[in-house]
């Protein structure tokens, strides 16, 4: 039992090593735009990528196109009063039928609903958080690989 125990925390030292190194970038970035880190819908990426590299959803096409439509429908939904509930829901229809699904970014309708300053502040960390992200899982991936 000891044995399996250390051998799994010798495997999951880098992964999250991994994860570590992408909120001191995502935070690095929402710092520098003035905004909490708990605004940029990251954090659950970041830890999709280091847990489930070889997922589609850890891969840069997801990561950033699942991303960018979640803001775009919750900044549809800000500008049209639609609850952040429908928002959500929408997001989700939008990554499965572009399938582009990616599950963290699902929760970006309800930061700009909460938080509608969020709309000009976020996409720069954003788009550092979604390369951060997928450099992590292909980082990931290449080591397992190797």
């Amino acid at each position: 039992m000891i044995q399996m125990i250390l051998s799994r925390s010798r495997g999951a030292l880098v992964p999250s090593l991994g994860f570590l190194a992408g909120l001191a970038l995502l935070k690095l970035a929402t710092d520098y735009h003035r905004i909490p880190v708990e605004w940029a819908p990251l954090i659950t990426s970041l830890a999709l990528a280091a847990m489930l590299p070889e997922a589609r959803a850890a891969y840069p096409r997801a990561i950033f196109a699942g991303h960018l439509a979640a803001f775009a429908v919750g900044w549809l939904c800000l500008l049209a009063g639609v609850p952040p509930l429908l928002g959500a829901t929408m997001a989700v229809f939008l990554m499965l039928v572009l399938d582009i699904s990616h599950p963290p970014a699902a929760v970006t309708p309800f930061i700009l609903a909460s938080h509608p300053q969020a709309l000009t502040a976020l996409p720069v960390p954003l788009i550092v958080g979604c390369t951060a992200v997928s450099l992590l899982a292909a980082l990931l991936r290449r080591r397992r690989r190797a």
